[in-house]
């Protein structure tokens, strides 16, 4: 052999032998985190889990990282289970917005054993934590499907604690709500659910291209409640019913005028929910200021009389009626 196209020939050599170390090292991946997974130790299992944690799960290879994660969803351990649905959705949101979204996407589409595993959870997991967990997944992939909408409204009815139930409705915001059967089922929240999952509802309608006139009422109610006073997402959401502004203008001026009184007082001693003095004030003004604008020329007289009389005389003006009203 040519003494010139020795050195060539072995870098070559080398350069196979280190693509088949590769790959091999790549084969024995799966078998080990697989059977990790799957020890009777539990100690082993925690250290194997740590793999699946989003800060890790994005290196492995993505068929791996799916078949590994429904694996541990499956484990005695709620922990286990919470982690690995954890980074299973951390996953699910690498197929939308990740520089590695088509390899991910297809081991996802790919799996058979996906939906059903996180619909199984989602329905029977006795740690809401979990449910959570295995929620945000379901909704990334699944949520287009109003099936996937009401398994999770289902099991949050299901739950005793309003707390709880308001994190597991939270998973709705993945994606939008297009279900008009899902909007119908939330406006039902607005009358009789505890105040938190009524103000949830609320935020949750928000989601749909329109609101029901019909429970605009339901929205003032909810504003007017001292834990949810006021809320800016609500407060501007108002033009969006579709109703004239005369409609809840005086109960606009009264909410400006408790939001006034209140802030005179010391904040240990103030009844109202409000995170942001200035903001929640900016957000009231700004709405009274836009409900007059689209209230004026189209106002006879007689109409701005009553306007004016409707903001003095609003029961909705004193606490003790807000909460009963509650």
């Amino acid at each position: 052999m040519n003494r010139r196209l020795l050195p060539k020939a072995l870098l070559a050599m080398f350069a196979c032998l280190g693509m088949l170390a590769v790959n091999a090292k790549q084969t024995e991946e799966v078998p080990s985190l697989i059977h990790q997974l799957s020890s009777t130790s539990r100690a082993i299992r925690h250290e194997a889990v740590r793999q699946l944690e989003p800060r890790y799960i994005g290196q492995l290879d993505p068929q791996l990282a799916v078949r590994a994660a429904l694996l541990a969803a499956m484990d005695s351990d709620s922990k286990i289970r919470e982690t690995a649905l954890g980074g299973l959705g951390f996953l699910t949101s690498l197929m939308i917005h990740g520089t590695n979204a088509a390899p991910i996407a297809k081991a996802i589409e790919e799996s058979d054993e996906l939906r059903p595993t996180l619909e199984g959870i989602v329905r029977e997991d006795p740690n809401v934590a979990v449910v959570i967990a295995a929620s945000i997944p379901l909704m990334t992939v699944f949520g287009a499907d109003p099936a996937a909408e009401e398994l999770l409204l289902d099991r949050a009815e299901e739950l005793r604690s309003p707390v709880d139930q308001v994190k597991v409705m939270g998973s709705l915001e993945i994606g939008g709500i297009d279900s008009e059967e899902t909007l119908e089922r939330l406006a039902r929240y607005l009358d009789g659910a505890p105040p938190i999952v009524q103000h949830k509802a609320a935020l949750l309608l928000l989601l749909g291209e329109t609101l029901p006139p019909d429970r605009l009422v339901d929205f003032l109610r909810i504003m007017e409640t001292p834990e949810t006073f006021a809320d800016p997402l609500l407060v501007r959401a108002l033009p969006r019913f579709g109703v004239s502004s005369e409609a809840y203008l005086p109960r606009l001026l009264a909410m400006r005028s408790r939001l006034e009184d209140e802030l005179q007082k010391p904040r240990e001693k103030r009844v109202l929910a409000i995170y942001n003095d200035g903001y929640w004030k900016q957000t009231l003004e700004q709405a009274i200021a836009e409900a007059r604008k689209n209230i004026q020329g189209e106002q006879t007289p007689a109409s701005a009389s009553r306007l004016r009389r409707a903001a003095l005389s609003m029961p909705s003006a004193t606490p003790s009626t807000q909460t009963s009203g509650s």
